[in-house]
């Protein structure tokens, strides 16, 4: 554009460019130059649509260009993408692939399997054996034990009243052959008689005295009501008389005594109660 201007060669040194038009700032120019400048001006008009058709054509172009690298660049993400997600398919594929045959390396075969379940019953067999000898033991073990219980139970007991056993003995040889028959102490002086009864009396007295400490060691104790209201839950009533000085349902005779085990009537009180009048 510039070039076509020069070739003019105009006598103003200056132009201005203004809506595409050249206007000449000296009042010196002639008319047959401001005809040839209207030429030079519809030949840049010329020129300058040429330019802005190529301008645009450029433009045009540049879009489909840009677009086309658009499209370019948005294939190569797609397949980046779609590469990135293959490679990922292909990793969690092996990790599942190692996690399976980690889970058969852990499990065992059927055949161990077996072979395992056969000790673990023949194990159970065993114990389920050796506890059934071990209650068949227990059980006459147990027999055995209340046998010699129902037995030998009274042992202790026994041991102890051997003393008592022993003082009464004594208490019987302390009276002279002669005083053991009637006709032998038939003749004997009264004197003489009376002294035997009396060391009888006190090795009997010491014997019953012995006896009852040995029956108390061993939870044993004497039951006595005399005077006392009469209890069925202890006592048995042999027989009921009417007395004016005793107050109805007391016990007014024993005929035995009754005995108590730990509190446990052992043996009942054989009383006499007195009856109301």
């Amino acid at each position: 554009m510039f070039n076509h201007l020069v070739k003019i060669k105009p006598i103003v040194p200056l132009y201005h460019l203004t809506n595409k038009r050249y206007f000449v700032s000296s009042s010196f120019i002639s008319q047959n130059k401001k005809e040839g400048g209207e030429n030079n001006n519809n030949n840049v008009d010329n020129q300058q649509n040429n330019d802005a058709k190529n301008h645009k054509h450029t433009h045009q172009e540049q879009q489909n260009k840009d677009a086309k690298n658009d499209q370019n660049k948005s294939g190569e993400q797609h397949n980046k993408n779609a590469k990135h997600n293959q490679e990922q398919q292909k990793k969690d594929v092996k990790h599942e692939q190692n996690k399976s045959h980690e889970k058969q390396k852990k499990e065992p075969s059927l055949e161990d399997q077996l072979k395992e379940c056969n000790s673990k019953y023949k194990a159970l067999q065993d114990s389920y054996l050796l506890s059934l000898a071990d209650q068949e033991n227990l059980r006459q073990r147990t027999i055995r034990e209340v046998n010699n219980a129902k037995e030998f139970g009274i042992q202790k007991f026994a041991k102890d009243i051997l003393d008592t056993m022993d003082i009464l003995g004594m208490a019987l040889s302390s009276v002279p052959e002669e005083f053991q028959s009637t006709e032998t102490s038939i003749k004997k002086d009264s004197k003489e008689l009376s002294e035997q009864l009396v060391n009888l009396y006190k090795g009997v007295s010491m014997t019953e005295t012995e006896l009852q400490r040995t029956l108390k060691r061993h939870g044993v104790e004497k039951d006595d009501p005399m005077d006392q209201e009469f209890d069925p839950n202890r006592h048995e009533a042999v027989f009921q008389a009417p007395i004016p000085d005793k107050k109805p349902g007391t016990v007014f005779v024993v005929q035995k005594v009754g005995y108590l085990l730990k509190n446990r009537v052992l043996r009942p009180a054989q009383v006499g109660v007195v009856a109301e009048t």
